[in-house]
């Protein structure tokens, strides 16, 4: 029996325990409120609404270059005193930005008396809320897409 090598007892069961509780961490990884699915379904969330963010932002930054070549233009060719105005600017932007056209994501059609606008994730109606101020977007709520708020 002395030459005989091989496995004991205590060895198989120390080696069943350790894997055991590997197992226990790969679905606590995989299963829990911070769990990686739970991450990656909020991170698609983030990304469609940024991506409609962006589609708003560019909408706006062409409504602006619009504006201000319509400024521009009457001052050049009918010498009327037409200048800037913000209250102008934001009204001309909140008349040419309605629509987003996105998959997962809508966009109310109308601005508030804020100047907010919303964009809402249709699957999981997780919203982000966008305020225009002279002709500048601001955004809130992006960070929290996809999750739970309270």
């Amino acid at each position: 029996m002395r030459g005989n090598k091989g496995i004991t007892l205590i060895a198989l069961v120390i080696t069943i325990i350790v894997l055991l509780i590997l197992a226990g961490i790969s679905i606590a990884m995989l299963a829990g409120n911070n769990s990686i699915l739970n991450r990656s379904a909020q991170a698609r969330v983030a990304n469609a609404l940024g991506a409609a963010k962006d589609e708003v932002n560019m909408a706006v930054m062409e409504a602006m270059e619009q504006y201000y070549e319509s400024v521009y233009n009457s001052n050049t060719t009918t010498g009327t005193a037409a200048t800037y105005s913000s209250t102008a600017l934001d009204t001309y932007i909140k008349s040419k930005v309605t629509t987003v056209s996105t998959a997962d994501v809508s966009i109310g059609t109308t601005w508030n008396a804020s100047g907010e606008i919303v964009l809402k994730y249709n699957p999981d109606s997780s919203t982000v809320k966008g305020t225009l101020a002279n002709g500048v977007m601001t955004w809130e709520g992006i960070a929290y897409a996809g999750q739970a708020q309270s």
